[in-house]
């Protein structure tokens, strides 16, 4: 998946539920994720905490991934280092070049950009919520879906017997 695929989500309309929004707030509070009921402003992560108020569910969790994926030294920068490519924070794109280097591939951040986009696909599944239409909205062919799946599931940092590390512990 490609950010430009996520970012094309973003908007797709589902909205949080009254019980995934509790669910989503506890479970960021359950990996340490700072957030705020308050809607971005520029950025959903500001380098100190997550702005999460009108994002559906697939996002808000998307954004807990990032959290979970991106290395702790890198936590502090803004959309965890991986830039804005929404174009609306140059400040944003400092930070990329900080975590990355001047280089123009984004071919690692694109990858981590799949990590994160499963491990999201995979907590909503393990939550009984839509993973399959948040799997289409981030451009997955479900087909496709299925061999990353595989091969996301062996990432023993991330899922423990295929199930993300994250929710262990967490009440599902």
């Amino acid at each position: 998946m490609r950010r430009e695929d996520y970012i094309s989500s973003v908007g797709s309309g589902r909205m949080l539920d009254s019980t995934q929004c509790s669910t989503a707030y506890r479970l960021a509070t359950h990996v340490g994720m700072p957030w705020s009921s308050e809607p971005p402003q520029d950025l959903t992560w500001d380098g100190s905490v997550g702005r999460f108020g009108g994002l559906s569910s697939s996002n808000v969790v998307h954004e807990i991934a990032h959290w979970v994926v991106c290395p702790r030294k890198y936590r502090h920068l803004r959309e965890f280092g991986l830039g804005n490519f929404l174009g609306s924070s140059p400040q944003a794109m400092e930070d990329f070049t900080t975590r990355w280097g001047v280089s123009k591939d984004s071919s690692r951040a694109d990858k981590e950009e799949e990590q994160v986009s499963m491990l999201g696909i995979q907590i909503e599944f393990r939550l009984g919520w839509d993973w399959r239409d948040t799997a289409i909205d981030q451009g997955w062919d479900l087909r496709e879906y299925h061999f990353v799946e595989a091969q996301m599931r062996r990432n023993r940092k991330l899922y423990d017997a295929g199930r993300p590390r994250c929710l262990l512990g967490f009440p599902v």
